[in-house]
């Protein structure tokens, strides 16, 4: 009888003890319930996988990048040193209006970074009459870019107005996807329409895709691509850098589709070769300088390609 009741008050006392227990757990529950959750789209998100946001509503240069919170400006995401897709949530306007433009719109300076940009269905512009010096491009690269467009409709597009502004210049490695690139002629003082080169190479480029149109305005005075060098004796505006020896410039097209009053150029120390495309050019279809000079070349991979090509005798006459 003596055991059986000490058990009992071993029993009353545990019972006491898993309620008090309990009771405590409950008040913890409460209290971090009440705390409130932090949303990982707000940070977690783009500091664990590089990719940041940019453009669109309530976009401000103090955000911090992530999809609820994103940035104005290209250029504050390739602030961040993880950055390693950049993603457009609206239209991003560089138009300068009255305001003088000196330097590119979107630079990528470092030679070791890996980028993307999906343009996600919306536009880059950068459109002003007023430069000093120049040339200047919507993106300058140097580093490891790849363009994409993401969009169900295809919609991203880089648009560009102002002489001499182009699309991309590149002495890096650049890879285009997708898009839609357009340069429009500039009237000048002196009354002629003017463009600068589209796409100005002095590195390595691929095309994989993407509608490239240069103003066909007639009397436009440049080519919608140029690949190689202007000058090798001495650097000049149309060169991003100067040549230095064992230097060569590569431009694989895949695919796109290519609109000019002009030509695509393959310019001194280019290698291009074109395997497939689009390609509609009133002033002549593609121009290699001095083709016999071993240091020049464009190469032709398809023969069935000349069809896709508007102009097959200027074509012709160009790489004979």
């Amino acid at each position: 009888m003596k055991t059986k009741m000490n058990f009992a008050r071993g029993g009353a006392s545990t019972s006491k003890k898993l309620l008090a227990a309990i009771a405590v757990l409950a008040v913890a529950f409460v209290v971090f319930a009440a705390i409130p959750a932090v949303d990982a789209t707000e940070g977690e998100t783009a500091a664990a996988t590089g990719i940041y946001y940019v453009g669109g509503e309530g976009a401000a240069d103090t955000n911090n990048g992530s999809i609820e919170k994103p940035f104005a400006t290209i250029g504050n995401a390739l602030e961040q040193a993880d950055v390693k897709k950049i993603v457009l949530k609206g239209n991003l306007d560089y138009n300068k209006a009255g305001d003088t433009v000196s330097a590119s719109a979107i630079v990528i300076s470092d030679a070791n970074k890996v980028l993307e940009i999906d343009l996600a269905g919306y536009k880059i512009s950068f459109i002003t009459k007023n430069l000093t010096g120049g040339p200047y491009y919507a993106i300058e690269n140097a580093g490891k870019l790849t363009i994409s467009d993401s969009s169900e409709a295809n919609t991203g597009a880089i648009e560009i107005q102002g002489y001499a502004i182009g699309v991309f210049g590149n002495t890096g490695e650049l890879t285009i996807n997708d898009g839609t690139f357009k340069t429009i002629a500039t009237n000048d003082s002196d009354g002629k329409n003017k463009v600068f080169y589209l796409l100005n190479n002095n590195g390595t480029v691929t095309i994989n895709g993407g509608s490239f149109e240069a103003d066909d305005t007639p009397g436009v005075n440049s080519s919608v691509i140029k690949n190689g060098w202007f000058d090798t004796e001495k650097k000049v505006s149309n060169d991003l850098v100067a040549w230095e020896s064992g230097k060569v410039a590569t431009m694989t097209i895949n695919n796109g589709s290519f609109t000019s009053e002009n030509y695509i150029k393959n310019d001194d120390y280019g290698v291009m070769t074109i395997n497939d495309g689009s390609f509609t050019m009133s002033g002549g279809l593609a121009y290699a300088k001095t083709l016999g000079v071993n240091t020049r070349f464009m190469t032709i991979m398809s023969l069935l390609l000349a069809k896709n090509f508007s102009n097959v005798s200027k074509f012709i006459s160009c790489i004979s």
